[in-house]
Formats: structure tokens, sequence, C-alpha cells
């Protein structure tokens, strides 16, 4: 009797609910896709530390504005994701770090980081977790840029 009830209630309402609940995820991950790098040129770099893990540690210029930091974030990712010696047993992710250089002085706070899933070379992206993790942006590139806080801990 209550199943019954239930299924009139949920029938009519739940294909328009999951589809609408669908459309907001769909929505709220490509909010956070859609901050284009611009037309930057990317910053020279100086790789300050890689141990051939998922983490690298480069120095940028001092005077960078942030769509130059997030173009040169892509390049020194682009430029050593596929480095024969990487390791990415652990994760499925490459960190990249930059912080500001004044000289030979480092500022303490990172001035933006970059994190991008990279595959394993023979793994099969064709599943539907495959998709929905595309889908919700865990495969796209994640920036995270802390510009001004480095600038200010240079100072």
């Amino acid at each position: 009797m209550l199943s019954n009830r239930i299924r009139r209630l949920i029938g009519p309402y739940g294909v328009p609910l999951l589809l609408l609940s669908l459309v907001c995820i769909y929505a709220w991950a490509r909010q956070g896709s859609t901050q284009s790098t611009g037309a930057s040129t990317p910053a020279p770099y100086r790789v300050l530390e890689d141990n051939m893990g998922t983490k690298i540690v480069i120095g940028v210029a001092l005077h960078l504005d942030e769509g130059q930091l997030r173009v040169t974030l892509a390049k020194a990712a682009d430029e050593h994701q596929n480095d024969a010696a990487r390791d990415y047993l652990t994760l499925d992710h490459l960190w990249i770090e930059a912080y500001l250089m004044e000289g030979e002085r480092r500022s303490t706070v990172p001035a933006g980081r970059l994190r991008r899933y990279v595959p394993n070379p023979g793994q099969d992206d064709s599943g539907w977790l495959d998709w929905l993790f595309n889908l919700l942006g865990r495969k796209k590139d994640r920036f995270t840029i802390t510009l001004e806080e480095a600038r200010r801990a240079l100072r």
C-alpha cells in the first residue's frame, strides 16, 4: 500500500528531478573549467625542485599577472608530464607549484598551483565512471592562484 503511494508520487516527478540534477551537476562542473588561460604568453620559469615524482616546484618572475601565471603553469606541466623517469605509481595527478623569485630569494607562499590529471599509458577511458569523472572536472587542469599573497610574503 505504502509502496504504491510512493511509486505514484515519485513516478511523474522522478525522471524530471533526475534530469534536473544531472543538468545542475554538469553546469557546476563546467563553471570551474570555463576559466580560460586567455591570450597571455608564458613567462620564463626555472625548475627549483623536481624529484621525478608527482610534484614539480618552479620559480617565476615577480611581475607576472594571473593570466601569465596560468599559462606558465600549464606550459611547465606540458613540458614535464611525460618525462620518462617520472613516477606516477602512487597518484595519477601532476602538481606544479610556482613561487615568485626576486634574485635568489623565493616567496614563502606559492603564487599558484596546477593539478593535472595524467592517465596511465594503457588506460582505457571509455567507462561510465571515467565519463562521470570527466564531467565533474576531475580530469581537467585545476588552478589555485595565490599571487597577491605570494607578493606580500616576498616583501
